[in-house]
């Protein structure tokens, strides 16, 4: 499999699942849609939802595809999974307090915890997709201190 379309692939199964679960806490909320709708409202689109829905995608297919080029690196040099972990760790830092704050400005009280677990699901469904395609991954991780 090509890395772009891996890529692709990955970011189509994570953002799918992200979306599924932020539209599923919308909708249980008596809501449906309305995390869309606000964020697409932040990005001053006069379809709201749709545009953060093809934004949302575009995100996820962008970022998936940069996790898998640095996934396969990290299988040749080991070290660079440690760079990708601790990447993954300050992004997901800076999207939690980024979701704290449209909180307050716009998607209420319940708006940071919708996306915060949509967004869990979708790393979750990238992890394992991740994890079925590279299975030598998780010999990687013994080696990362290892000299290259």
């Amino acid at each position: 499999m090509t890395q772009s379309f891996e890529g692709l692939s990955t970011g189509l199964i994570g953002a799918t699942a992200a979306w599924l679960a932020c539209s599923l806490g919308d909708l249980l909320g008596g809501t449906p849609f309305r995390t869309y709708a606000v964020l697409g409202g932040f990005l001053g689109a006069a379809w709201p939802a749709t545009t953060s829905t093809v934004v949302h995608f575009v995100l996820w297919a962008a970022g998936a595809t940069l996790v898998v080029v640095a996934v396969r690196e990290a299988e040749r040099v080991p070290p660079i999974l440690m760079g990708l972990t601790l990447g993954f760790i300050l992004l997901h830092f800076f999207f939690v307090l980024g979701t704290f704050v449209l909180s307050l400005v716009g998607l209420g009280a319940t708006g940071w915890r919708i996306l915060l677990i949509g967004h869990a699901t979708g790393i979750a469904a990238v992890a394992w997709y991740i994890r079925r395609n590279h299975p030598r991954l998780s010999e990687v991780y013994v080696h990362i201190g290892d000299p290259v």
